[in-house]
């Protein structure tokens, strides 16, 4: 369940997402937000997340991931930072602990 309201260039989004069945390879995409970001950095810097069961990423940070729309897109990414809190990664498929996952998104992203 996820919802969205635009006033002007913004669009504000949250909800939770869910998916009861995840298999395949490589980074986790989540596309079809209903408008395109802007195409610049401000695209990726104002979305939040947490997930709530089965994402497994191998160490404490489980609490700390985020989201970041891809510049001129309509694709939302999880990333999730290392260890030592340096570097940020996408997550994929492989951090799934299960064949459930969900999560819980509130933010914005500019649009064009």
């Amino acid at each position: 369940n996820m919802y969205y309201t635009k006033i002007g260039r913004v669009v504000h989004i949250s909800g939770s997402l869910a998916f009861n069945s995840i298999s395949g390879s490589g980074i986790m995409a989540i596309g079809g937000l209903p408008y395109t970001s802007i195409n610049g950095n401000d695209a990726y810097t104002h979305l939040a997340a947490h997930a709530y069961d089965s994402l497994n990423v191998g160490n404490n940070t489980y609490q700390f991931q985020t989201l970041r729309v891809d510049q001129n897109s309509t694709t939302i990414r999880i990333i999730i930072p290392a260890g030592n809190g340096d570097i940020r990664t996408f997550a994929h498929y492989s951090h799934v602990a299960s064949s459930t996952f969900r999560f819980r998104v509130a933010g914005y992203y500019i649009t064009s």
